[in-house]
């Protein structure tokens, strides 16, 4: 048992170190490049700056600004709406280590590096420069104990999103994704 363990620990120090080389190797432009290509086929979410919400959501979509920003600022006084939905909403990449498969792949990613029992992502563009994280939290899986809600909220989120992706079954991902919607409907009630 402790074999196998260090052996799919081994095999996983040596995906993440093949990423890792793989994106240091890039330049700003080849990055760049490589975000694009990640988030290919998604919404348009990383340009909220242009988003023009309607006349009966504008008030629910400045509430969910501001709590945002409260949530990573703390402060209203320096407030910036494109600088904050850039900061909150610009994709990064991250690699995403699947622990059922133990598979590693690059995704691109707008949430910070956490662990899950299911998942463990690494989230590169911020935290390129301490790969020791990565191990970190390879090693050492804890409970979710933040006392941010917000943190907690994109880590369910995320995680609902991924068994959303690898499930099978349609009549499951019908069910995860009315849970999905729920739970961010219930997250945008302030």
């Amino acid at each position: 048992m402790i074999k196998k363990q260090t052996n799919q620990n081994s095999l996983i120090a040596e995906q993440f170190s093949k990423i890792v080389r793989e994106l240091r190797s890039l330049n700003k432009k080849e990055f760049d490049e490589r975000i694009e290509m990640l988030t290919k086929g998604e919404s348009v979410s990383h340009s909220c700056h242009q988003f023009n919400p309607k006349s009966n959501s504008s008030f629910l979509f400045n509430s969910a600004k501001s709590k945002l920003y409260l949530d990573l600022v703390k402060d209203l006084s320096n407030f910036n709406d494109s600088k904050l939905i850039d900061s909150a909403t610009k994709p990064k990449i991250g690699i995403l280590l699947d622990k059922t498969s133990g598979n590693l792949s690059t995704i691109s990613t707008r949430i910070k590096s956490f662990n899950s029992p299911s998942f463990l992502l690494f989230n590169y563009s911020d935290d390129g420069s301490n790969l020791y994280k990565f191990f970190e939290l390879l090693s050492s899986f804890q409970e979710i104990k933040d006392d941010n809600f917000s943190v907690i909220y994109c880590q369910e989120t995320f995680n609902l999103q991924m068994k959303i992706k690898n499930s099978s079954s349609e009549k499951v991902k019908i069910k995860l994704i009315k849970l999905l919607k729920k739970y961010c409907e219930q997250e945008l009630k302030i």
